[in-house]
């Protein structure tokens, strides 16, 4: 099956930005559909969220609605309350990797397999 989607009104804000005479609206709906960046694609199609405005969406979310990981219970141990999202302070140094000393041999551990393996007819 062929066929053609026609949009008659403007979509975009942005688009045809440089009033260029063969601009094709359908063309360029389908391929920011089929580039996969589904967040630009639904922010400048559909109205939805884009990437900050939604990260402030799910801060908001977690910090006022409810926690919907009803497993995870993180308290803080100084007032007892719950955590429902932790903001990394980019301030501070992290240890993001640790080095390990080659210059001395280390002590390793032998690994035993005190098991039997199966016979191939059992498995």
């Amino acid at each position: 099956m062929m066929g053609k989607l026609i949009f008659d009104e403007q979509l975009d804000p942005m688009e045809n930005k440089f009033n260029n005479e063969i601009f094709n609206r359908s063309r360029w709906f389908i391929e920011d559909l089929v580039s996969g960046d589904y967040i630009d694609f639904c922010q400048r199609y559909l109205g939805l969220p884009g990437y900050e405005e939604m990260a402030e969406l799910i801060k908001t979310y977690f910090s006022e609605v409810e926690n919907p990981a009803r497993g995870l219970r993180y308290e803080d141990p100084s007032t007892g309350r719950r955590i429902l999202y932790q903001l990394v302070d980019n301030t501070k140094k992290r240890t993001l990797y640790k080095l390990v000393d080659n210059s001395k041999p280390r002590k390793v551990e032998p690994i035993v397999v005190l098991d039997r393996r199966p016979k191939d007819e059992q498995l």
